[in-house]
């Protein structure tokens, strides 16, 4: 009985994948993935070492839990956006999806500034830009579907960790 409950599972999974919305979730949340590889870039070698040497808060996250969290983060925010985007008939949804871009190439460039550039108050002012665009991604998912801006919160309480952790690291350095 409770293999045929597991099985019966399976089959919504199956079936989302042969669908053409299915298809633009799995397409999406490769391309998502590929381009967090690409902005990973910057942090591998020298930019870790780089960031090994600076001074940092008391609560920092050990590195790998970095490597950890985000790629979690990228996939539930593509699921969010893919939420919204099933609803792309009705108004407004483009605009939502336009704001989830910008947010997302925001953000994907921060490494670069931070671990390219070796900034820690480029990273600290992108930030700054990255948190209300983030907010507002949440904000226009609302309107559209609950599911996706819940998908959103641990993207946003994230990212504003990331603030205060990349506040700390400018000013002790």
């Amino acid at each position: 009985m409770r293999d045929a409950r597991a099985i019966s599972r399976i089959r919504p999974a199956r079936r989302l994948l042969t669908t053409h919305s299915g298809r633009v979730l799995l397409l999406s949340i490769v391309f998502v993935l590929a381009l967090s590889w690409l902005s990973s870039l910057p942090v591998r070698g020298d930019g870790m070492l780089w960031y090994g040497q600076l001074q940092k808060p008391f609560f920092t996250p050990p590195s790998w839990s970095f490597g950890v969290v985000w790629p979690i983060l990228y996939v539930l925010m593509t699921v969010a956006a893919w939420l919204v985007w099933r609803k792309r008939h009705s108004e407004e949804v483009g605009t939502a999806l336009i704001v989830f871009v910008l947010q997302l190439s925001i953000n994907l460039v921060w490494s670069y500034l931070f671990f390219g550039l070796r900034s820690p108050v480029l990273g600290f002012g992108w930030i700054l830009v990255l948190l209300p665009l983030a907010v507002l991604t949440y904000s226009l998912f609302r309107q559209h579907s609950r599911a996706a801006s819940l998908l959103l919160l641990p993207y946003l309480a994230w990212t504003s960790f990331a603030l205060l952790l990349a506040g700390s690291i400018w000013r002790l350095n």
